[in-house]
């Protein structure tokens, strides 16, 4: 999960900032394509979940869209990269016949595959009527999650799987349905469904915690993801500014948790670095929401860079230890990259307002 940049934010640059900008994108660009292409030849041999590929190719499609200066390059970025999903697709399935996989990873492959149709007709590119393929294609999308989700949680009931694609799915199926809404009456009542689920997980992993069978650390993800819905579901009801500030002061607090479990789980060997990975960017997308003071958000994102630079160099170091293996390098520095290009367009933004 990436951060990115509103189009205001890039009105706001300089010549300056925005060369430097392109360039930091047009390296991460580099960086994502090397890691879609060893997640891909990972997964055809088994070593790799599905999940791990998914989330490499959608990192790489929003980084090089974000970069792309007009409709018509995003065009054709969208549509290579609904080839690589077509392909990718046809894989997994290969994988499922070959009994190497599960329906997992179809449903998350066609899931993929369907957002990029909808991106590419919401680029213009759609003909006849974009809006009603876009709704039929949503549907689509929303029944491929259910059954994902649905899969996903029977595995995790038997620990064939662990929380996080779980909460991946939970998370996808939430905003896919959110985004297909048109009412706020509907929102309104998808967000307070998608509360009861996420409720009735929290109670499942504790029961799981209590047996020896969960980490902790999984409950508190658990109770974040509930936060972020009652964030969601009170600004849908317009709720208070006071009310919505310390639903994400608590889910911070929260997120803050998980981070300093995995971290240490990372350094003592005994967790990948996916998890961190995962969750410190979640912190910081929930940190960045919660504050809209500019001096504050740069302050934020220099700690980001920071923290990602400092990660980047002990993962070069497992590498060069052979205690990884090539991805984890690979995703630290897309992160540092990102959070470098998010900083550039937080001060450019800053330093125009002064002017």
């Amino acid at each position: 999960m990436a951060i990115h940049a509103s189009a205001a934010d890039r009105k706001a640059e300089s010549s300056e900032d925005a060369a430097q900008r392109v360039k930091l994108q047009k390296e991460r660009v580099e960086v994502l394509t090397r890691l879609v292409a060893v997640d891909g030849a990972q997964y055809r041999t088994g070593v790799i979940p599905c999940e791990d590929l998914i989330g490499a190719e959608t990192d790489l499609l929003n980084a090089q869209c974000d970069a792309a200066g007009k409709p018509e390059e995003r065009v054709a970025l969208l549509t290579e990269g609904l080839k690589r999903e077509t392909d990718l697709l046809k894989l997994a399935e290969a994988h499922v016949e070959a009994g190497i996989a599960s329906q997992a990873d179809v449903h998350r492959a066609r899931s993929l595959l369907l957002a990029t149709r909808i991106r590419l007709l919401r680029e213009g590119d759609g003909k006849g009527n974009a809006a009603a393929q876009i709704k039929g294609l949503q549907k689509e999308r929303i029944q491929a999650l259910s059954r994902l989700v649905a899969v996903y949680m029977g595995q995790y009931r038997e620990g064939r799987v662990t929380i996080e694609p779980v909460f991946a799915a939970q998370n996808d199926i939430t905003d896919a349905e959110v985004e297909a809404a048109d009412k706020p009456a509907e929102r309104v009542a998808l967000l307070t469904a998608a509360l009861k689920r996420a409720t009735e997980f929290e109670k499942t992993i504790e029961n799981r915690l209590k047996a020896g069978r969960a980490n902790p650390a999984d409950l508190e993800w658990a109770r974040s993801i509930s936060l972020y819905i009652q964030i969601r579901l009170s600004s849908e009801q317009t709720g208070t500014a006071a009310q919505i500030k310390e639903l994400q002061k608590k889910r911070i607090e929260t997120l803050t948790r998980v981070v300093a479990r995995y971290e240490r789980l990372y350094q003592t060997g005994q967790s990948d670095f996916e998890p961190v990975f995962d969750v410190q960017t979640e912190l910081a997308s929930a940190r960045l929401e919660a504050t809209d003071k500019h001096e504050e958000r740069v302050a934020l994102l220099t700690e980001l860079v920071k923290g990602a630079s400092e990660r980047l160099r002990v993962t070069d170091d497992k590498y060069k230890a052979a205690m990884v293996g090539d991805v984890a390098p690979l995703q630290a520095r897309s992160l540092l990259l990102d959070a470098k290009i998010r900083l550039l367009r937080e001060r450019s933004m800053e330093a125009t307002k002064r002017r």
